[in-house]
């Protein structure tokens, strides 16, 4: 199911970057790689106050960052489900493994069955999602008859 939160909007990163001071496109980098924004400020050389005001006032730099972070989490979002099949087999060894503690079996299965049960929830919402859009979409289109 797609996030509208880390979606792509029409104008793209580039696009919104060309837009963007040479201090903007450093304030950004240095947002994303520090923990805070005076940090972030030290970082790029641009003074606390100046940072804030883009973030709170400039709708180019702010929809730069958004999009900017969104690219970041879609990356870690990436590199978490390439480890999430080793994750499962980490979980079956466990539970397979006579040797290993009944604790540790026990709670691999937990985990297993708790993740699969949430998928199916996931999958299921899912589905009842898309048929409420469409129902209303339909809905829509009649009324505009």
């Amino acid at each position: 199911m797609s996030d509208p939160a880390i979606e792509p909007t029409t104008e793209s990163l580039d696009e919104l970057a060309d837009r963007l001071t040479a201090p903007q496109g450093r304030a950004i980098t240095a947002l994303l790689s520090n923990r805070t924004v005076e940090q972030a400020s030290l970082a790029c050389d641009v003074p606390t106050r100046t940072l804030f005001r883009w973030l709170s006032d400039d709708e180019d730099f702010r929809e730069s960052y958004r999009l900017a972070r969104a690219s970041v989490v879609g990356h870690a979002i990436t590199s978490l489900q390439a480890a999430a099949a080793e994750s499962v087999e980490v979980l079956r060894s466990i539970m397979h493994n006579e040797d290993a503690p009944a604790h540790a079996r026990v709670q691999a299965a937990k985990i297993t069955l708790e993740v699969a049960v949430e998928a199916v929830r996931a999958e299921s919402l899912e589905r009842r999602i898309k048929l409420l859009e469409a129902r209303e979409k339909a809905a829509l289109k009649g009324r505009l008859r």
